[in-house]
């Protein structure tokens, strides 16, 4: 599922998770916040999974004969052994996960209803930052809604460093040994 297009994802929720969402909740059109969070669950989990399951996998193959050596059991070596050691790349995936979703622009301009306003609920229409981006670029050239994607992309582009450098961080002190 990692290889597939967001614009895939965006077509199915169309047709399938909007309507569900209209015809559940009674309430607007269907296409919210609470559409686009259903998606990009399932448009980052995938990738999330294989990372930890990769790092789950090493730490198996590192540690288990050593546990085994110790007297633990497979849940004891879970436990006190895996779970530990795998904080840092449980970490890292969730990072990596949040900086996929926060510069997506497809689903959101697909799913969101593209309403430019606060909303206190997950079923009302919002408009996302990169979504704004992308409407805005493209009908707009000279005037303060403009002029707001500087603001918009300034502020993508400090999540987007400071995210990057928080998983190099979590990466980098995980390189030296397996105890971080």
């Amino acid at each position: 599922m990692a290889g597939i297009p967001t614009v895939v994802y965006g077509l199915a929720a169309v047709f399938l998770l909007v309507p569900l969402l209209r015809e559940t909740f009674r309430s607007g059109s269907g296409f919210s916040l609470l559409a686009v969070m259903l998606m990009m669950v399932l448009l980052i989990l995938p990738v999330m999974i294989m990372m930890l399951d990769s790092r789950f996998q090493s730490l198996t193959q590192q540690l288990r004969l050593t546990s085994c050596s110790l007297g633990m059991t497979d849940s004891q070596m879970i436990a006190h052994v895996i779970v530990p050691n795998s904080m840092h790349a449980v970490a890292s995936a969730a990072l990596l996960g949040f900086s996929r979703a926060i510069g997506d622009t497809l689903l959101p301009l697909m799913l969101a209803g593209n309403a430019p306003q606060i909303t206190g609920s997950i079923l009302d229409s919002v408009r996302t930052l990169t979504a704004h981006i992308g409407l805005v670029l493209a009908t707009e050239n000279s005037s303060a809604m403009y002029n707001s994607l500087f603001a918009a992309g300034l502020l993508l582009l400090t999540i987007s460093v400071c995210v990057t450098l928080l998983i190099r961080k979590l990466t980098h002190s995980t390189d030296g040994g397996i105890n971080g």
